[in-house]
């Protein structure tokens, strides 16, 4: 076993092992799919369930994954509750979050106003099932050696296809602002617009599916598994990243200037 798979075995199993303490007052319920921890409402607890049935075939066979069990979730039905097992701040509280094999949600109600029907009408539009699930998947494909920007970048990419819908916000193309793969790589969680560290995640990812194809992308996770970086592997295809660098900044530009045009036309 290379070290890359050894620390990420042994990293998921002690955090699994210590979550679950910290879940114990939670109940569980499992299906086909998946094993949940929850103290959210039976109702919200059937909608992510019913989410997860839908959506979980149609990444595996995009990616060709093959799970070796049960995807483990857990389902808070506040959000503090999310908080305080994350120890995450009080002002950004995210719909979802995948860390070390977990997939970690807030309940439909917990962020969803309306009645039943409506917002299990919403959370099979806007909730991070797809986007966290793709990332547990990629984690596990590449053993965890993968750039932030890639799996980001995957991800939505993914919830955008199976929810037909654009998810980032349009307010990053009135700006100029621009980051490089480099920043993107190693200070994602610290830059200053989140919106466009998340944009030009998913225009990368674009750029490579646009450039080669899908199967390629799954190539290159597979290489990555192998304890390879993802610069060296591109660089096997003569995509290195001063190129893919222009291609994304091309790519952003031309998204800033139709969305521009557009709202000279309306």
């Amino acid at each position: 076993m290379l070290p890359v798979q050894y620390v990420f075995h042994f990293s998921n199993k002690m955090y699994q092992k210590s979550l679950q303490k910290r879940l114990r007052e939670f109940k569980q319920a499992e299906d086909h799919y998946a094993i949940y921890r929850y103290n959210c409402a039976e109702s919200d607890l059937e909608t992510i369930s019913k989410e997860v049935a839908a959506v979980y075939p149609l990444i595996n066979h995009l990616y060709r994954f093959k799970p070796q069990g049960k995807i483990q979730f857990a389902v808070y039905a506040r959000k503090a509750d999310l908080q305080n097992i994350m120890h995450l701040d009080t002002e950004n509280t995210p719909m979802g979050i995948y860390w070390l094999g977990q997939i970690h949600l807030l309940a439909p109600a917990a962020w969803i106003a309306g009645a039943e029907e409506e917002r299990n009408c919403a959370f099979r539009l806007l909730g991070p099932v797809a986007h966290e699930y793709t990332h547990y998947v990629i984690d596990y494909q590449t053993r965890g050696n993968y750039p932030r920007w890639l799996s980001e970048g995957l991800a939505q990419y993914t919830e955008q296809a199976l929810a037909k819908m654009p998810p980032f916000s349009s307010e990053c193309l009135l700006r100029e602002d621009y980051y490089t793969l480099d920043e993107l790589e190693y200070c994602f969680d610290f830059l200053r617009d989140q919106p466009l560290a998340y944009l030009e995640a998913l225009l990368a990812g674009e750029i490579l599916i646009e450039q080669y194809s899908f199967g390629y992308v799954r190539k290159i996770l597979q290489e990555l598994k192998t304890g390879k970086g993802l610069e060296e592997i591109l660089y096997c295809e003569k995509l290195n990243y001063p190129t893919l660098n222009l291609l994304l900044r091309e790519k952003l530009a031309q998204l800033r200037k139709n969305f521009a045009q557009s709202l000279v036309e309306t």
